[in-house]
C-alpha cells in the first residue's frame, strides 16, 4: 500500500537519475551504473528500518564513488583492497565531495522519516478502522448512539440551523 508508493519513488527516482547521468556523463556513467543500482537498491531495502541509518546507506555509496573516480583522475594508479580501505578511511579528512554526502544524508533522513511517520500514521489509522468497524456494540450503546444522530441544533426552531454533513 503506502510503502509501495515509497519503493516507486525511489525507483522513479533512480530511473530519473539514470536517464539525466547517461546523457551528461555517457559512457562514464554507464561503465560505473551499478554504484547507482546500488544505492538505490539499498534505499530501497533499508527505507522503513528505523534501525537502520541512512548514512550507512549513504557512506558506503560515496566511498566507492571516490575510489572510481580517483581511479578516472589517476588511471596509471592501481586501487586494491588495502588502497581503497586507506581511501575509505582518510575520506572524512579529504573530504573530496565537501559536504555533499553530509547534505543528502539529512535531506535523505529528513524525507524518508516523514514516510516512515506518513505509513505509520496510515497504518495506525488503518487497525483503528478495522477494530471500529468489527466492533460489536450493545443495544444500550446502538440506543444511545441513535439518540446523538441529531443535536439540539438542527431539532430546533432556529433559522440559523446547523445542518450535520452526511
Amino acid at each position: 500500500m503506502v510503502s509501495h508508493h515509497l519503493s516507486s519513488s525511489i525507483v522513479r527516482s533512480h530511473r530519473h537519475l539514470d536517464s539525466l547521468f547517461s546523457t551528461t556523463y555517457g559512457t562514464f556513467y554507464e561503465k560505473n551504473t551499478k554504484i547507482f543500482a546500488d544505492l538505490f537498491a539499498d534505499l530501497r531495502n533499508e527505507s522503513l528500518n528505523d534501525e537502520v541509518s541512512i548514512g550507512d546507506v549513504v557512506v558506503p555509496f560515496y566511498r566507492r564513488l571516490f575510489r572510481v573516480v580517483f581511479s578516472l583522475f589517476n588511471p596509471m594508479q592501481y586501487v586494491g583492497i588495502d588502497e581503497a580501505e586507506c581511501m575509505g578511511l582518510a575520506m572524512d579528512e579529504l573530504a573530496p565531495f565537501g559536504d555533499i554526502p553530509k547534505r543528502s544524508i539529512v535531506h535523505l533522513e529528513r524525507t524518508l522519516q516523514g514516510w516512515r511517520q506518513l505509513i505509520l500514521a496510515l497504518q495506525t489509522t488503518y487497525e483503528s478502522l478495522e477494530k471500529f468497524t468489527n466492533a460489536t456494540l450493545s443495544n444500550s450503546c446502538v440506543d444511545a448512539l441513535t439518540k446523538m444522530t441529531v443535536c439540539p441544533s438542527c431539532d430546533s426552531e432556529n433559522p440559523m440551523k446547523v445542518r450535520a454533513k452526511v
